[in-house]
């Protein structure tokens, strides 16, 4: 008895601790919210001075998308709220800085944490090297180069470093957590219904390490990725690729001194020091903000012709995790993109729709209504996908049965594959929490999938038939939409994840290139390429009836849960894995998801 109260207080302890914690970090993020919205903090730019630099600090996160809700802006480290950029501006806005006279420079301010995935990263680095043909320069300065950052400075003229700063140059690396063992100590069985050999996201509740088929396709992937980050490095800094490799396989870089002599970078300076110097080089003080240099240009595009309103090039969203319902930030629900979709599509002024894909995958269900919406697009204009950072499984599912698919250099994509999971925790009820289940049914099989008991063989048998049949359907779905048979899919998909080389060897996508790419092909096949415009038909709610339901959103949750059991790689990556599993548990039971984590 005095266990078990000892174990009922600590447990009530920690849950209003937690609670607490909870109200506190929300209540303060609403706060901080209201004023964020009330407040200005500086007044807008209206003009371009003559021989300007245009600054661009990448402390402030670049996305897809800007979100309506304001936690997607908190900085869980300082707490404070930052401004983001949208990728697709900031690309253009370089692009259109190359020919306008009223800048000369562009000055890369790198934080040592770059918030952008490489996809969206080697895109702006695209951008920057066609600013730099122009004839113009580019200075960057960074107290500390990750290797993410360092790979978008390496475009830089002029690399500047602090005296006690380091460039960090290591490879690649990845972590997924198994927990097998732990399953076992707590008595819970997992039944695990999948199929593809490479089917790896279920892996973690089977095995207590990497299995062989994942080790391999995962090796495949990090030394494709790596190997174009040492490529282009090696192009801009002209240092042989074997030495980029020798020096990260033995740590050379070893501190400022050791970067420079290097050629890694090209002076060691302060802060204010190489901001004088790049003023004395440019003879001009003047700068200008990325961000005010977006609102100076928000009326411009990149095209050709007038930008007649009635040749729209629709860019429609596709972010995060597939599940069925409406979307919130940072999920896709098919409800509220096959609207968009079906909107776009009944546009008479739209000529065309770009997809911007960037998605792990998810329900299968879900996948499967989306790729049917756009079937129905297709019919009426062309759809074309354009793929960031991850388009696989069900990511690609919702993209197969576009006219085209343009995948980033650094997409991961394919995982055409399927699988599910049940949980049986009776031991863990009974004998250890002295939890009793009693289960009233009114058919045989009313409770399958219940926790409180194991399941039979006929109820295995009818679930793995169910992951059979939506794996079968999810081949014929890509077959059709890429002009293959069902062996030749097969033998490509198995749950496999590729890059983007390979997925273009196999025939998964048709062109490898950016956002810009994907919009200049959709022009083509709406014969519009001379004259249109590009629109984000995503409309906002309400930002003051966001920050009242925010503490209902699932995003609020998922911050919270961040908050609580910390930000490492470790501590996330797990929060990770639990936050799928319970989504999954109580949503769509056949998933077609991707378990790829890519760390520079």
């Amino acid at each position: 008895m005095n266990s078990f109260l000892k174990t009922f207080l600590a447990s009530s302890l920690a849950i209003l601790a937690t609670s607490g914690i909870v109200f506190i970090l929300g209540f303060s993020i609403l706060i901080a919210s209201v004023g964020s919205i009330f407040t200005t903090t500086s007044t807008p730019v209206t003009k371009l001075e003559p021989n300007s630099i245009l600054k661009i600090n990448f402390s402030s996160s670049i996305v897809e998308q800007l979100s309506d809700n304001p936690i997607e802006y908190l900085d869980l480290n300082t707490f404070e709220f930052k401004p983001s950029m949208v990728a697709y501006d900031v690309i253009k806005s370089i692009k259109i800085a190359s020919a306008d006279p009223n800048i000369k420079a562009i000055y890369l301010d790198i934080p040592t944490i770059v918030m952008l995935d490489l996809a969206n990263l080697d895109e702006i680095r695209n951008a920057l090297i066609f600013f730099k043909e122009s004839g113009k320069k580019i200075y960057s300065y960074s107290d500390t180069y990750s290797q993410k950052s360092y790979f978008l400075s390496s475009v830089a003229n002029n690399i500047y470093l602090c005296p006690i700063g380091n460039v960090e140059w290591k490879g690649l690396e990845g972590t997924s957590f198994y927990y097998k063992k732990a399953l076992d100590k707590l008595g819970v069985n997992v039944e695990v219904f999948k199929y593809g050999k490479y089917k790896s996201a279920v892996e973690p509740m089977l095995l207590n390490k990497m299995s062989k088929e994942n080790r391999l396709q995962t090796e495949r992937m990090y030394n494709n990725i790596w190997g174009r980050i040492v490529a282009g490095v090696s192009d801009m800094r002209e240092i042989e690729t074997e030495k980029l490799q020798d020096y990260a396989s033995t740590l050379a870089l070893e501190g400022a001194d050791k970067a420079k002599s290097l050629n890694f970078v090209d002076k060691l300076m302060y802060r204010t020091e190489t901001e004088e110097e790049i003023q004395t080089l440019e003879e001009t003080k003047r700068t200008i903000s990325l961000s005010d240099y977006i609102s100076l240009n928000s009326n411009r595009d990149l095209i050709t012709g007038d930008g007649s309103i009635k040749n729209q090039i629709s860019v429609i969203y596709a972010n995060g995790e597939i599940r069925s319902g409406k979307s919130i930030n940072g999920i896709i629900g098919d409800i509220t993109l096959c609207q968009h979709i079906r909107k776009e599509a009944n546009n008479k002024d739209v000529k065309a729709i770009v997809i911007r894909v960037n998605s792990p995958g998810g329900s299968a269900l879900a996948s499967d209504i989306i790729d049917q919406e756009v079937r129905r697009a297709k019919e009426k204009k062309p759809v074309i996908i354009s793929m960031g950072g991850m388009a696989a499984s069900g990511g690609y599912y919702i993209s197969s049965n576009a006219d085209a698919i343009i995948a980033s250099p650094f997409t991961l994509t394919g995982s055409i594959g399927v699988f599910g999971l049940m949980f049986e925790a009776g031991e863990v009820l009974t004998k250890k929490l002295g939890v009793t289940p009693e289960s009233v049914v009114t058919n045989k099989y009313a409770d399958m999938g219940s926790m409180a008991r194991p399941m039979t063989a006929v109820e295995r048998n009818f679930f793995q038939a169910g992951v059979d049949r939506v794996y079968t359907t999810f081949v014929d779905c890509v077959a059709e939409g890429r002009n293959m048979n069902f062996g030749q899919v097969d033998s490509i998909a198995q749950g496999r994840v590729w890059c983007a080389d390979d997925a273009l060897n196999n025939k998964l996508v048709d062109y490898i290139g950016g956002l810009n790419k994907a919009i200049f092909i959709a022009a083509q096949k709406a014969d519009i390429a001379e004259n249109y415009i590009v629109k984000n038909p995503t409309s906002y709610s309400d930002k003051v009836m966001d920050i009242l339901n925010m503490m209902n959103n699932e995003s609020f949750q998922t911050f919270v849960r961040k908050a609580l059991l910390g930000t490492s790689s470790i501590t996330s990556g797990i929060s990770r894995d639990i936050i799928r599993i319970e989504n999954m548990m109580k949503g769509d039971r056949i998933q077609a998801i991707s378990p790829i984590i890519l760390d520079l």
